[in-house]
Formats: structure tokens, sequence, C-alpha cells
């Protein structure tokens, strides 16, 4: 059905007779008309609005072999849509008496009057004048927002006036950024901040007024409100929104960790690492690491979803856009995010901006670890051709980043000799506090690529194919793999089709107008030629040290003494002042600036007890942990075990599995009141191998969002252990678990015989220390 002026319709139907006005007499007139030259039967439909308004003409094909009942039932039925859906114009004498008519009930404004006429009426008629559009255009705002007070800051946008406000906003972006370090988030995934800070608008404008200078004009409420990002784009409300800032409402739904007892020490640190990069802007390179929640990969002709939560995305008209319904896939893929700042000037600048690098790995085959971080940043800073003397990153603790393991502290070692840096620093969060990273928002923009995508693995040979079918988990195809090496690389090949095309829509993201990167992953060859620089040490060095044995070098110890300084959250390399040092070369910085550099500083309380000082009093002082809260505090504040039955071996033996904490590396038992299946077992050590788990939190939090039935459900872990705790008694009264140490967790070097003095398992430093405590 098209719309066209009166000539374009008379010449299509090649007719010159005018048609009635008069609505009884009108499909008649139609009905009657001689069409020539046309191929088929068609009806034209004249429409008046009213006024001087030109007529409007609508025309369509009749349908063949319809019975003419029909065709004028339907007919009738487009002309009364056609109708309703016009727009219609009022003249200015109906206006007029409508306004005549309410002001001798009440005291209205003539643009009032004129907004309500228009809601009331549906009236479409165009404004006389442009000034009075734009009152029009106001009111409507007004009543939109039911707020008139509003109109005293839009007034402020009339031309010829100066801005009043830019001071304000300036200084509300800088509180924002500031709060985004310690406001909790619901959804970790977003780019924007949530501020728990502020509760409501007025608390936010009165706490940035007292931050403003004296006599700085605020904003109304509303109008502050509209510079948020609307809470629902698609309303009518919405255009209001100017998104300045970036910040909108929100309701806390969940919260995946308790909060950790370090957490404001922790933010601390990272404050002191701003300002570090702060301090040798010039000579550093800031970089925060994250790994983004693992793509599912579908088998082949069964594409799965690339993230749980979908939305809406364009596809043709005549397709549809469906994926397989899968809890649980054998291949994965991890995207990697490395975020290298743009290092502001100012702390109270924001420092979520700069490039984004993303490499997107099998996470069978290449999973996340110290050395491939180690190896695939190398990568990323040569590509980039960045020769900074110093290092600074900030990651969330994942055990591929947990700074006290030697692992880690091994392939940052790494860096430091094969980039001969002057000083690289590792900052980690507390446990569940990655939502501080600033990379941590990058996986938002990635989610908004992901949406478009159903992922699935080319087709391997037969033989492949049947050996994967026997795996249930990524360990039992890392083990396949072992005794068939034809299998891995046929894997690494079948995955590769996804590896790209997730390449290709990472390449079209934009972070701040800045396209992202993609990185590959680090070879087996180039993991091993960085680990070869821990041989300009020591030889006999390996990444597979623990660090009890690292330290048996006597070099390494030295090492250690002369450079490094290590701590709960922190770990950093630093080069010497000895011109004659046997372990590194003489330092890349000025001289001016070596002699001020200084190991990152632990957080010292102020005298209130309340605050940690500021990082100018405390850089370049002697510090230590003395004020870390969780080294003052060993007892678990929680009351009882938290679970709906009585923990026991019994319990345990019901579901024959643990799930390791990320910190202390402790089994913690997961219990059960029922026996799990073969197939529940299967779908459990596939949920567990994505599951970041530290000790005391609830094992239900990982339960994906909309499946109460998950196979975590079904399971229970003590919420009164803490990393100090020992090895539960159920581990060793049940007897399907492993021996170890009942102290750390560790299976070597396990005392038996006399020595073996404890009822449980102990091995030989526990048992020393003991013995010398």
């Amino acid at each position: 059905m098209t719309a066209l002026n009166a000539k374009e319709a008379f010449q299509f139907i090649c007719v010159n007779e005018m048609l009635p006005l008069d609505r009884k007499k009108r499909y008649e007139s139609i009905r009657t008309l001689k069409l020539n030259g046309l191929p088929t039967r068609a009806v034209l439909y004249t429409y008046s609005p009213g006024g001087n308004i030109s007529n409007q003409h609508f025309i369509w094909k009749e349908p063949a072999d319809t019975p003419s009942e029909t065709v004028k039932s339907k007919t009738a039925q487009l002309t009364i849509e056609i109708e309703k859906e016009a727009p219609k114009y009022h003249t200015r004498q109906m206006r007029r008496e409508f306004s005549d008519k309410v002001s001798t009930l009440a005291k209205v404004k003539p643009m009032h009057l004129r907004e309500l006429y228009r809601l009331l009426t549906n009236d479409s008629a165009a404004p006389s004048t442009q000034q009075e559009a734009e009152r029009d255009q106001r009111v409507q705002m007004m009543v939109e927002l039911g707020d008139p007070k509003i109109f005293c800051d839009l007034r402020t946008h009339n031309p010829g006036r100066p801005p009043m406000y830019e001071k304000f906003w300036e200084v509300t972006a800088q509180y924002i950024n500031n709060v985004a370090e310690t406001a909790v988030h619901e959804r970790r995934h977003e780019s924007v901040t949530y501020m728990a800070a502020a509760m409501s608008v007025r608390h936010l404008r009165d706490e940035v007024t007292k931050r403003c200078p004296e006599n700085t004009p605020a904003p109304s409420k509303q109008w502050l409100r509209l510079q948020f990002w609307p809470k629902n784009p698609y309303t009518r409300s919405a255009v209001q929104h100017t998104g300045k800032l970036e910040v909108k409402y929100m309701v806390q739904q969940r919260q995946l960790r308790k909060p950790h007892i370090d957490s404001h020490y922790a933010s601390a640190y990272f404050h002191y690492l701003k300002e570090m990069a702060i301090k040798f802007r010039d000579y550093v390179s800031f970089l925060c690491l994250d790994d983004k929640h693992k793509v599912k990969v579908g088998e082949p002709g069964v594409p799965v979803a690339a993230v749980e939560r979908g939305k809406q995305v364009l596809v043709g008209l005549n397709t549809s856009f469906e994926v397989a319904d899968h809890d649980f896939t054998k291949m994965t893929l991890t995207p990697s995010v490395a975020l290298m700042v743009d290092v502001p000037r100012f702390i109270t600048d924001s420092f979520y901006r700069g490039r984004v690098f993303v490499g997107i790995k099998c996470s069978t085959f290449e999973a996340s670890s110290p050395q491939r971080h180690a190896t695939e940043l190398n990568k990323v800073l040569r590509t980039l051709d960045d020769d900074a003397p110093m290092k600074l990153m900030y990651s969330d603790g994942g055990p591929d980043h947990r700074v006290t393991y030697s692992s880690v502290q091994l392939s940052l070692i790494s860096m430091f000799l094969k980039d001969d840096l002057d000083a690289i620093i590792a900052v980690r969060t507390p446990p569940g506090h990655s939502w501080k990273n600033p990379a941590e928002r990058i996986m938002s923009i990635l989610n908004l690529g992901l949406q478009a995508v159903g992922v699935m693995r080319k087709e391997m040979s037969d033989e492949s194919e049947k050996l994967l079918q026997k795996c249930n988990s990524m360990k039992d195809v890392r083990e396949m793999a072992k005794k068939n090496p034809q299998l891995k690389e046929d894997i690494k090949d079948s995955i590769q089709q996804p590896v790209s095309l997730i390449s290709s829509i990472v390449q079209n993201l934009q972070l701040k107008e800045e396209k992202f990167s993609v990185f590959t992953s680090a070879s087996d060859e180039e993991i091993d030629q960085l680990l070869d620089q821990l041989h300009q040490i020591d030889d006999s060095l390996s990444i597979k040290m623990t660090k009890k044995q690292v330290l048996q070098s006597e070099n390494m110890k030295e090492f250690y003494d002369k450079h490094v300084m290590e701590r709960h959250y922190v770990f950093s390399v630093m080069k010497c002042s000895d011109s004659d040092c046997k372990f590194h070369k003489a330092p890349r910085l000025p001289n001016d600036v070596f002699t001020g550099l200084h190991h990152l500083p632990d957080p010292v309380l102020d005298d209130s007890g309340m605050h940690y000082k500021p990082f100018a009093e405390v850089y370049g002082t002697v510090t230590t942990e003395k004020d870390r809260p969780s080294l003052q505090s060993n007892t678990s504040t929680t009351k009882g075990h938290g679970l709906p039955f009585s923990p026991s071996a019994q319990t345990a033996c019901r579901v024959k599995r643990t799930v390791m904490c990320h910190e202390c590396d402790k089994p913690r038992v997961l219990h059960g009141t029922n026996k799990l299946k073969q197939h529940e077992l299967n779908q459990l050590d596939a949920a567990m191998e994505e599951v970041d788990f530290t000790c005391g939190t609830d094992i239900h939090n990982f339960i994906p969002e909309g499946q109460p039935g998950h196979i975590i459900s079904k399971v229970y872990v003590r919420h009164d252990l803490q990393c100090t705790s020992p090895v539960e008694i159920p581990y060793f009264s049940s007897s399907v678990f492993p021996a170890l140490c009942s102290h750390c967790g560790s299976g070597e070097d396990l005392l038996s015989g006399e020595r073996a003095a404890d009822i449980y398992p102990t091995c030989t430093d526990c048992y020393d220390t003991n013995q010398s405590g």
C-alpha cells in the first residue's frame, strides 16, 4: 500500500475524474472506476486531513478471485486503520475556543494550554513561530519528566548565554571516577560506573557541591539526573538524557562474593600504584590484565551462544537466529585482555583509557598460566615498540596472577631480565574484588560483540571424534591427548574457525574511539625462550619449582635479597644501585630519576586508625604489612558451617569431589544430601573447571542466573572455613581422596613412622614449623 499525491495517483491509474469526499459514497466510487492500463484491479482511497492540508491518496492491489463482500470488508478495515494513524490538523479557531474555555476555570499559561490540547486531541499542527516551537518543546519535556523546575536549567541553553555548570560537571566526573574504586558493582560487565556511595541525586549533588569552589552554580536535581545514562534507552524520556556523566540508576541484585577483610587495604595499594604511575609517567607502561569468562564452543552442526545473556541484534527479515540450548560443552575459548592505560597527569582523572589487546586461546591446550601471560604480554609490548624501563601491572589475582605463587614470581623475573627493565611491579586485587580492575570493564564491550554469534567447531577425523566422545571434561581431553598426540593437533585445527570468527568481531570493537587489537597465543617455544632468561641467574631453575626449591639456589636467594620485594598483594623487582651487579645491566632511567625510584610502599594507617596515609608520606620509607587486616585476624567471623545438614564423611562420599581454593591451594570437600550419578559427576567436573573458589565463599553463588536446577545447587561447601583453616576431617575419614598434608594441603614429603606424630598426614615443612614453634 502506497501513499501518493493526487497527480501521481491519477497518472498511475489513468483516471481524470474527482472522487467524492462523502465517506458513504467513497468506496462505491472507488470500486466503479475504470482502471485503464493496469494489469490487475486496484483500490484507490483518498483521505482528507482537513484545513488547507492536501489530500493523501492510498492505492493497493485488490486480491484476485476474492468475493466482493470480503474485498469490501477488508477495504473498510484498511480505511479505518489509515484514518486512525494519519495525522490530524485542527484550525486555529478550534484551539482558541479550547483555550478560552479552560482559561475561565483556571489560570494557565498559553504554552501549557497548547501542550494540553495536543495531548488530548493528537493535534499535529505546526507552531506558528520558531519561538513558539522552542517553548512547546520545553513544555513537552517538562510534562514527560514531571518536573516544572527543569525550566530554570533549560533557559541556560538559550543562544548567547555562557555555560553555567561546566565546573560542576568537571568535579562530578572526578567524584564518579574516585567512587568507582570503592563502589559495589552488581554486574561486573558494564561500561558505566555504579555509584553505591551516592544514595540519591540529592545526595550526589550535595557531595559534589562540597568539593566545588565556593559560589559554584549547581543545577537542579532534575537537570543533574538528565546528565545520567537512561535506565531504559527505549523510552520516550530517554531522548532527554545527555549521557554527559557515565552513571546510571541501578538496583543491586546480587554480589558474587562476600566482602573481603582486606578490601580497603588492597584499594590503597591500587591508589599507590596509580600515584606511582603518575610520578614516573614519562618512563612507565601501566597494564591492566584480566581473562574473560570462557566462551563455549559447540559440536559440529550444533552452535551454542557465545555469551550467557543475549540481546537483540540485526538479522535478515526472513531468517531466524537460533543456537542450541546447552549447559555444558567440551571445548571452550578463553579471551585474555590487556589494557595499556594512557596514564593521566592527575590522580583524579580516569585510568579507563588506552589501547586494548585481546587474545583468543583454546582453554584445553592453551590454558592461562603465568608464563603464558608473561610471554604474550611481552609480544604485545614488542608490537607497540614499547621500550619503557618500568612496567606496572594490575590484575584480579587469579591463579595465573597470584603474586605469592613461585610460578608467577619467576615469570615476572623472566620479563624483568628479558626486557632489561629497571623495575616491574605487579599488584593484585583481594579475592572476589576483580571489579576494581579497569580491564574488567572491557568485558562489557566484548559482550556486546559476542551477542551476535553462535560458536561451533569444525568436524575432525572419525578417529579423533570417537576419542573425544569418551571425554567428559577438559582434564579427560588432556589425558586422552597425552596418549594420542594427533588428537591435540586435530582439536586445535577444529577450533581455528571460531577463533578467527571471534577475532574478527573483536577487531571491530572500540574503547573511547580506539579500536581493539588481537594478539595470537604464545607457542610453547616462545614460552621456553622467555623462561630461559632465568638461567642467567641459575641453570637449575625451573618454572615448576616450589618457592622452597627456588630459594635453595644461592644465586636466586641473593637475587631475592637484593632486588625483590614480595607481599601478599604485591610483587616487585627492581635494579639495585650497584654498578657491578652480576644480575642486570646499568639502569636505563636518568640518574636523577633512578635515585628517586623505590619499591611500592605498603599502606600505613594514620593516627586515626581509620584511613591510610597518602602516597607522598610513605613513598621512599621503610614499610611493612603490619596494618594488613587479614594478617591481624586469623579467626573466622562466620558462625556455623552454613550447611542444611551436618557435614560428615558420609555426605562427602555422596559427592566424592573437592574444590580447590585459589588463595591457599587447599582442597575443600563438596558435600551432598544425595549420591550423585555418574553423568551428574561429569557435569560437576565440567562446572568446577570454571569456578574461581576461595575459602568462605558460598558455592551456590556460582550457579548461573536463571538455572535453579544447575548441578552446583546439589552440592555444598562449609562457610566457616578460611585459608588458615586446616583440611577438614571428613576429607580424611571418607577414604575417597588422596593423602595430603592436613596443614598446608601439599601432597609431597609426607611423614611416616615415628615422626608422623599427628593423627592426620603432615608434610616435612609443616612438621618442622610446628616443632620450632
